[in-house]
């Protein structure tokens, strides 16, 4: 897992960016994000935003957003 420099996110960002990053990985773990341990989805990480993806599974992703860019913060 590599450490990918990120300032902040948004809705639009894709899975590829915060699945690679270790501070946010488990946060997304802790929502419930299916996608990130799918290895079928993998392939398509970088066409995923995280918005769409929290809307496919009923999950809020503005709460998402703002605890990881809480950690991003720090």
């Amino acid at each position: 897992m590599v450490n990918e420099k990120l300032e902040q996110i948004t809705e639009s960002t894709s899975l590829d960016k915060l699945v690679s990053n270790e501070r946010i990985y488990p946060i997304l773990q802790k929502y419930g994000v299916p996608c990130i341990d799918c290895p079928m989805m993998q392939d398509e990480f970088d066409q995923l935003n995280l918005k769409k993806v929290c809307e496919l599974y009923g999950i809020n992703y503005k709460k998402i957003i703002e605890e990881i860019n809480g950690v991003l913060k720090k």
